[in-house]
């Protein structure tokens, strides 16, 4: 019998200076002491200033050995091979009090472990090791491949408390979240985005993704496009209304455009970006479900599967995206009613040019709305001002919060504010009637405070006049409440029976006010002299406030 065949238990705690005992340039199995005492059970090196897992002791040429304590050690990065034990016996390793911080691991070691699954998956549900750690992770691009790993399946070495810095189990964390930050010359975009890279399972070309949520963009960012990059744009809570073909990069691995305002997208974006293995997500959008969209929304039902959340996608009333069914009887009748047509055109004009101004205004919004009169442009463009707010001081946070919206923004709307744009001292009636003939539009916030304020009600009576007068929906009406709990009167009334208005509280709300108002300008024109101070600093709710109060109090 040799000498080692008695030892059981070998323990080295504390001797600082010795290192690693497989260094590294030295063949393991001809160096590596432990490997010759073949009845060794337990292996102690805690405290010995080692850096290194052994491969003999993850291959398990001793058959006995089934404890390894390597705690209060130097090791700070671990391979994904180093927790794989192919030996038959079962193992405990610790690693506790070393500040591992990476799992490292590439796509060749990926693919090696693809190709032998069986030698490191545990096989019956029994690992053939449990490692513990005691530090958190870096878990970024470089953790990527262990992570797939490890949720491809279980490994023959159960991490215990394997942790992300975040807080995130290694193996729940989302795999699109292993990124690693891009240098600012990689990242050539306009801010806020932020760049960040990864790789991917099926090509070898890295992915630049670009995060530019929140962003208040109306368009698509403009990208570099001549690098050889795989783009994945995330593009997600903005105010962004088209997309074309022409703005998307060819290189494109996925499209986030949740919660904008794209109505529609023409069908030969779609073509592109439905295509291959594309991500898109498209939910929370106002898509217009009618004739005119009918080809792209039958192209978007053909490949569902392709929109990563095509059951949260709807049509601007929010019913399930789908096209309408008569739009080939309507486009087959139509050569046959075209001189009908263009005959009860000819009499509803007529009879509107005989009528009372309000009836003539209504049947222009009824033929508009049927699509048998196109919209003129707007005689608006030299008013100064893109809206004037109404609304009682009761209702200060409402309004605050919607001048803050239409104000905020690369392309903001200019309002008309009693407390930033009225000259102290003015005449009431006549800066009323100056701020809504100074205003494309005038948004009333109606509620039951509204109608109890005299000089509100004035405010809605002089923007009411104006519309008929121009022939415009000058007037947008958005509802604080319920209109049969309102105690209107007969003139206001009749109003919201044959007008539109908007619901406060609607989860198209904003999509429907700005669809309701005239698109914002590039260039404004001069204010007058009668009715502006001389700037227009931002609005705030104090200031809102104060004016509304002093109104309110001149009213009672």
């Amino acid at each position: 019998m040799e000498w080692g065949d008695a030892i059981e238990e070998l323990n080295l705690n504390d001797n600082v200076q010795l290192g690693d005992v497989c260094p590294e340039g030295i063949a393991t199995n001809e160096y590596l002491l432990t490997r010759m005492i073949s009845t060794l059970t337990t292996l102690s090196l805690r405290n010995t200033g080692a850096k290194t897992i052994c491969h003999d002791w993850r291959e398990m040429h001793l058959s006995n050995l089934n404890r390894i304590d390597l705690s209060d050690n130097l090791i700070t990065n671990l391979t994904f091979l180093d927790l794989n034990f192919t030996g038959n016996q079962f193992i405990y390793v610790n690693l506790m009090g070393n500040n591992v911080t990476q799992l490292a691991f590439d796509r060749e070691g990926y693919k090696h472990f693809l190709s032998n699954r069986e030698e490191y998956c545990e096989s019956e549900g029994q690992p053939r090791s449990i490692v513990t750690l005691s530090s958190k992770l870096h878990c970024d691009c470089n953790t990527q491949w262990a992570a797939y790993a490890l949720q491809e399946c279980s490994p023959n070495s159960h991490l215990i408390d394997a942790h992300c810095d975040s807080g995130t189990p290694l193996s729940n964390v989302p795999l699109d979240d292993l990124v690693c930050a891009a240098s600012p010359e990689e990242c050539v975009v306009p801010p806020p985005c932020r760049c960040d890279w990864l790789e991917r399972i099926e090509d070898p070309a890295r992915v630049l993704r670009v995060s530019c949520e929140h962003a208040e963009f109306t368009s698509v960012p403009v990208l570099n496009t001549t690098t050889n990059v795989v783009w994945d744009l995330r593009l997600a809570h903005n105010n962004i209304s088209e997309v074309h073909l022409a703005n998307l990069p060819p290189n494109l691995l996925g499209l986030d455009l949740r919660y904008n305002y794209v109505p529609r997208l023409g069908v030969d974006t779609l073509k592109f970006l439905l295509k291959d293995e594309r991500r898109v997500h498209l939910s929370g959008n106002p898509f217009i479900c009618d004739c005119t969209t009918e080809p792209a929304l039958r192209l978007m039902l053909s490949y569902k599967s392709k929109i990563v959340d095509f059951h949260n996608v709807t049509c601007q009333d929010g019913s399930p995206l789908f096209p309408p069914n008569d739009c080939e009887s309507k486009e087959n009748i139509a050569p046959l009613l075209g001189g009908l047509t263009a005959l009860l055109m000819t009499v509803v004009l007529l009879g509107a040019c005989l009528a009372r101004p309000v009836w003539r205004a209504q049947v222009m919004v009824i033929l508009r709305g049927l699509g048998w009169v196109s919209r003129l442009a707007e005689h608006s463009e030299d008013r100064p001002y893109d809206a004037f707010i109404s609304f009682s001081h009761h209702d200060v946070l409402i309004a605050e919060e919607i001048v803050q919206r239409l104000e905020s923004g690369e392309r903001p709307y200019r309002m008309c504010l009693h407390s930033r744009d009225w000259v102290p001292g003015g005449w009431i009636p006549e800066l009323i009637a100056a701020s809504v003939q100074n205003s494309r539009r005038t948004i009333a916030v109606l509620s039951e405070n509204f109608l109890q304020s005299t000089w509100a009600r004035a405010e809605f009576r002089e923007a009411h006049a104006e519309a008929i007068r121009s022939l415009e929906p000058r007037l947008v009406v958005v509802l604080l409440a319920d209109p049969k709990s309102l105690e209107m009167d007969d003139e206001l009334r009749r109003y919201l029976a044959v007008n539109t208005y908007l619901r406060w509280g609607d989860p198209w709300f904003w999509q429907k006010l700005r669809a309701a108002l005239p698109a914002p300008r590039t260039t404004t024109s001069a204010v007058p002299a009668s009715l502006a101070l001389q700037s227009l600093p931002p609005v705030s709710a104090p200031l809102l406030a104060q004016q509304a109060h002093a109104l309110e109090a001149i009213d009672n």
